[in-house]
């Protein structure tokens, strides 16, 4: 089964982040992301799926990403890790291979923490297969 840790790693391949958290934010790092499992872990279901995504399973996750106090630089970075992340093709070192898509049409915005730090979510989901 495809976990957290292997799909931070797939996802470092894809964007430049300093530091990728699992299941947690790190509240003191204001440019920082971090990766959870959203409900509905399974076999591929997905619309576009069709007859060729037998055998794939699914893996659908969040990442949280903070971006700054730069109302303008935040939204840029957002961006960008979104379309580094919306859609592509992996194979990992692990014997995963797959491909990801973004559930969104761009980084959603959820505002500013405590800090003015600005704050986005990605929403991914990520079909895989484990080769033999």
């Amino acid at each position: 089964m495809l976990s957290l840790h292997i799909l931070r790693e797939i996802v470092k391949t894809r964007v430049q982040l300093d530091n990728i958290s699992l299941h947690t934010i790190l509240n003191n790092l204001s440019k920082t992301a971090a990766l959870y499992i959203r409900q509905g872990r399974g076999r591929a279901t997905h619309p576009m799926a069709g007859a060729g995504m037998a055998g794939y399973d699914m893996l659908p996750a969040t990442i949280l990403l903070r971006c700054g106090t730069d109302a303008d630089e935040a939204e840029e970075a957002a961006n960008s890790t979104y379309k580094a992340l919306c859609r592509f093709n992996f194979e990992s070192t692990k014997g995963y291979r797959g491909f990801v898509m973004a559930t969104s049409q761009g980084a959603v915005p959820l505002g500013k923490d405590q800090r003015g730090v600005f704050e986005y979510t990605i929403d991914l989901d990520v079909f895989y297969y484990e080769e033999e």
